[in-house]
């Protein structure tokens, strides 16, 4: 194929899936511009490809299939770093959010963090490898947001799966480990922060293994 594009407009009325796919990288789009389609979406054989584009404007109504989203009306893969059972998730706060209580929540992809993760519940993180970090700064005093990790009130969390937890330099903890009634279980991994890779400030911490490093000393030292 040379490529394809489809163009639904003006009355136009779909009974049924709509079905995308590309046997090679030539281009192939799809544009919802008007219209009613009574059916889905599906993402065949090669759809994952980067030639492929599908679009719609705001006057067409369609969910997106499974594994994607609309951004800006144009459809993308999402992107999981984290997974609980058979579920994913495109951050480690989002998975944190959805996990019950004692669930074991294991990382599938490194994350760029873009705003300290909460934790106020009983969860394992299995860093699986994975790596934990911020391409920009997420220090936030106002909101107490000090950390790539901040375990809160409630919270009893495990860190295991030898991954690393790396904050960026001149801007904040690995973990903090918040409030009085919160604890914290190292098993394993790599944690590096500034001034502390680990701040406590109240609560318990429980090192039983890793390595822990800092990229800035404190100002006054």
């Amino acid at each position: 194929y040379t490529g394809n594009t489809v163009t639904m407009t003006g009355t136009s009325v779909i009974n049924g899936a709509i079905e995308v796919s590309a046997e090679n990288d030539a281009p192939v789009a799809l544009r919802l511009n008007a219209g009613t389609i009574n059916g889905a979406i599906v993402m065949a054989g090669g759809s994952e490809k980067a030639g492929i584009v599908v679009t719609k404007t705001d006057a067409v109504a369609i969910e997106a299939p499974a594994d994607y989203k609309w951004v800006d009306n144009t459809l993308v893969k999402k992107d999981y770093v984290a997974q609980i059972g058979e579920m994913k998730y495109e951050t480690l706060q989002e998975a944190v959010g959805a996990a019950a209580a004692g669930a074991t929540i294991t990382m599938i992809a490194d994350e760029d963090v873009k705003q300290t993760i909460y934790v106020n519940k009983q969860v394992t993180i299995d860093l699986n490898g994975k790596k934990l970090s911020n391409s920009e700064d997420i220090w936030d005093s106002s909101v107490y947001d000090w950390s790539l990790i901040s375990v809160r009130s409630g919270a009893n969390l495990t860190i295991t799966g030898n991954g690393t937890l790396d904050a960026k330099e001149n801007d904040c903890y690995a973990i903090d480990v918040r409030d009085y009634d919160a604890k914290v279980t190292v098993l394993n991994g790599t944690f590096v922060g500034n001034v502390s890779a680990v701040y406590v400030r109240g609560g318990e911490l429980n090192i039983q293994g890793g390595s822990f490093d800092i990229k800035q000393l404190n100002d006054s030292d």
